[in-house]
């Protein structure tokens, strides 16, 4: 080969290179953000959200159309499960093993064929500890119980109904103990029954995430609340009320 054949081969290789550089540098960076704290556990899932495409509303409840988008996770382990509107920016992003994950996506124009633009990557950090749907109760705990009467007077804005005042008990309880993810964790009652001489309740004896596998206020504890409507009572009649909670009675 001459010494101007590898001359124009080499130019010809720096152009194509520079070209490719070029087109690179002109795809777009877009900022992702999370709902929760970068550091999560296993099993717990996080929604990414492609802030500079899902700008309104809307696009949460039905995908932005226009984008393709492939989420990707350093390492790929297999440990990362992406669910939702994942494909248009919108993504749910479930970590079943601990470590530290790099996720992007790139993103495509509707037919996944030319590149138009990457995420800013970022960084999850999955600690060894484990996100569960439910938590035990301290065997210790206590239920602390108030009652609230309540009324209603309604309806108002139906012509052919004559509006009237229902009146009902309301029992407000919650624990004595702290637990964590407070705002998102409730009690279950496990039956219930109502006869014209008393009422009767049992709680479960652990309480339910119903965020899960969302979890919010991670680390920080508080006392757990719950309600229980007592209808079909009449004034000045006496009704026992029996909750039965870890194995105790509360009448």
């Amino acid at each position: 080969m001459t010494f101007h054949k590898s001359a124009i081969i080499v130019a010809l290789f720096l152009a194509f290179t520079s070209c490719q550089k070029s087109a690179l540098e002109k795809l777009e960076q877009h900022n992702v953000r999370i709902e929760v704290d970068s550091v999560i556990r296993i099993n717990q899932a996080i929604l990414l959200i492609d802030t500079d495409w899902i700008t309104d509303s809307i696009h949460y409840v039905e995908s932005r159309p226009g984008r393709l988008y492939r989420w990707k996770t350093i390492p790929d382990n297999g440990c990362v499960e992406f669910s939702g509107h994942h494909k248009t920016g919108l993504a749910v992003a479930q970590f079943k093993c601990a470590g530290n994950y790099v996720v992007s996506a790139d993103i495509y124009d509707e037919s996944g064929v030319e590149k138009l633009a990457s995420t800013i990557p970022i960084v999850i950090q999955v600690t060894s500890k484990i996100l569960t749907p439910t938590t035990p109760i301290h065997k210790e705990d206590t239920l602390i119980i108030r009652a609230s009467p309540v009324s209603s007077y309604g309806p108002l804005f139906d012509p052919n109904v004559t509006p009237t005042t229902k009146r009902w008990i309301q029992l407000l309880y919650s624990t004595s103990k702290a637990y964590e993810h407070s705002t998102t964790t409730r009690f279950e009652i496990d039956s219930s029954s109502s006869t014209s001489d008393q009422y009767n309740f049992v709680l479960r004896d652990s309480l339910k995430l119903y965020s899960y596998p969302f979890a919010h206020w991670t680390g920080k504890f508080s006392e757990i609340d719950g309600s229980l409507d007592l209808y079909n009572f009449q004034p000045g009649i006496p009704k026992p009320i029996t909750i039965t909670w870890l194995g105790k009675k509360y009448s």
